[in-house]
């Protein structure tokens, strides 16, 4: 039922981009299935390898038979602006648990193999590829950080230039990817939580997070994040507008 349906979702993955295909995704938040175990997962309803045209028709139709009356979307992002320096707090932090998690990898391979190799010396063959990280521990770290975060932040500039977001007073627009796309259909009407929120790194840089979900398990991740705190509380407010907007609206 059309009702049912809380957000709609176009998924460009690599290869489906070089052939010029996507596929829809329609969220209830409702549809829930069994896996091997007994567990159960959510699974929403896809429509797969469409034309990337007829996905983009096909996206707009159900939102029209959702209720939608305007789908044509005004840009968001000049406005409430995502700072410039994103990227580097996205590198930053994700080298940060990179770095932590070689660490502890290859401190392991120090602690285990450092007592073996004193034992049997350096010159056993089997042995040396363990000797040479043993006696560069800290620069092999060092030096798989420092690729990590220019490649990482290489990534963020690209996907930074890639954000946009818009809306209407019916519906929230999201897009963003490098190697795949994510187009995201919100309508107001769907939205359950509005929230803004930082992470440590957030702090560090004073950036924030705003968040929104609706009962789908897609949009239950959504946020625009790497605002300045005046934007984020302002985007905030004007989603809480537009939703109590349409609020009013249903009744």
């Amino acid at each position: 039922a059309y009702s049912k349906i809380q957000d709609v979702i176009i998924k460009e993955g690599l290869t489906d981009r070089l052939f010029s295909l996507a596929s829809v995704i329609i969220e209830t938040g409702e549809k829930v299935i069994e896996d091997r175990r007994g567990r159960q997962i959510h699974e929403p309803n896809n429509v797969p390898y469409l034309d990337k045209n007829d996905s983009f028709s096909l996206k707009d139709r159900i939102l029209r038979l959702m209720g939608i009356k305007n789908i044509q979307t005004a840009e968001l992002r000049s406005k409430y602006t995502l700072n410039w320096i994103k990227p580097l707090k996205k590198a930053l932090s994700s080298s940060f648990n990179v770095g932590l998690v070689v660490f502890v990898i290859l401190g392991v391979y120090y602690i285990l193999f450092k007592k073996v190799i004193s034992k049997l010396g350096e010159d056993a063959s089997p042995l040396q590829f363990y000797s040479v990280i043993t006696n560069n521990f800290w620069l092999i770290i060092i030096v798989f950080i420092i690729v990590y975060f220019i490649l990482k932040l290489i990534y963020e500039i690209f996907y930074y230039k890639s954000y946009y977001y818009a809306d209407n007073e019916e519906l929230l627009g999201l897009r963003n990817g490098v190697f795949g796309k994510i187009n995201l259909a919100i309508p107001y009407n769907k939205v359950q939580n509005i929230f803004v929120d930082q992470d440590f790194f957030d702090r560090l840089f004073s950036l924030w997070d705003v968040h929104l979900s609706t009962v789908g398990m897609i949009s239950m991740e959504t946020h625009i994040d790497g605002l300045k705190k005046e934007h984020a509380e302002g985007l905030r407010n004007l989603l809480i507008q537009r939703t109590i907007y349409k609020g009013k609206l249903r009744k």
